[in-house]
């Protein structure tokens, strides 16, 4: 049944209300269920206490029989239903067919681990390339060019007039990423956010916001001046 739900923040000032919400999760999160057992005539696998969402990240850590399965790989739901659900390789993919069934297997069911890229850059000065100077005498190669990076080797080369690109046989390095035009080095960061799911009939059919320690989810809104 659809509700209405309120994302209070820890200072109890900021909040955000959700209407016709049918399910909210936190990211990141996992479960470890044990008595898991699956139909090889349906593909069907009942993981009792849980509520499966498709989309979920389902690992057997364990198991007996469900041939055609691997333990401590990740499979995804797929047709889900209440405890129950079919297993797929990937996001939204066909119910993989295992041929025997299972009797008893324990399992980690977790929600989809979001990632956002980091605020912050490195230029780590790594970049390996070719050096640009203008017209001048012949340069021996070891040594340091001020402003364009270590020449790394012992190879000799020769800048004539006229020439302005020259590429040596030994490695530039510690070259600036900004001098070589690399692009930003930025990573993937884990982050949790809450999931709000507001039903197959909606588009978009999942909302989220970032996760913070004490967050409050009510069905009621918090108290204002």
């Amino acid at each position: 049944m659809p509700s209405t739900l309120y994302l209070i923040r820890n200072n109890n000032l900021t909040w955000v209300k959700y209407t016709s919400v049918s399910g909210v999760y936190l990211t990141g999160n996992q479960t470890t269920y044990t008595g898991v057992t699956g139909n090889q005539a349906t593909d069907v696998i009942t993981i009792p206490g849980s509520a499966i969402v498709n989309g979920m990240t389902i690992i057997f850590s364990s198991k007996t029989g469900g041939t055609g399965l691997n333990t401590n790989t990740a499979y995804y739901a797929v047709s889900a239903s209440g405890t129950t659900c079919k297993l797929a390789a990937t996001v939204g993919g066909a119910a993989i067919n295992f041929t025997t069934s299972i009797t008893a297997g324990t399992a980690i069911v977790a929600i989809d681990n979001m990632q956002v890229w980091s605020a912050e850059f490195r230029d780590v000065f790594q970049s390996s390339g070719s050096v640009n100077c203008a017209s001048s005498p012949a340069i021996q190669a070891s040594g340091s060019m001020p402003g364009t990076g270590k020449i790394t080797g012992d190879a000799t080369f020769f800048i004539g007039p006229g020439t302005n690109n020259v590429s040596v046989s030994s490695d530039i390095t510690n070259l600036s990423d900004e001098a070589k035009h690399e692009p930003l080095r930025q990573t993937f960061l884990n982050a949790s956010f809450w999931k709000f799911d507001m039903g197959s009939n909606q588009t978009p059919q999942f909302l989220y916001a970032s996760y913070q320690d004490g967050d409050i989810i009510s069905n009621q809104p918090p108290q204002t001046a």
